[in-house]
């Protein structure tokens, strides 16, 4: 385990999605219509992700989830 990816940063409004964005490879992301039921679920979880990251921090490994 690298010390950059122990490291934690508060990201707040636009500075946590464009973060996203530069660790998942670009913003052409789009939800697809046969997405199933446990997969919505997942993405329900990551809705508080923002928040938590500008309250407490995030680490990389935090932000790579969302892709």
């Amino acid at each position: 385990i690298s010390k950059t990816s122990l490291k934690t940063l508060r990201l707040c409004g636009r500075e946590f999605f464009q973060a996203v964005v530069y660790t998942c490879g670009g913003s052409r992301w789009s939800l697809h219509p046969n997405v199933s039921e446990s997969r919505k679920q997942t993405l329900i979880a990551y809705e508080a992700l923002p928040s938590t990251c500008c309250k407490v921090g995030c680490r990389k490994s935090d932000l790579v989830r969302m892709c």
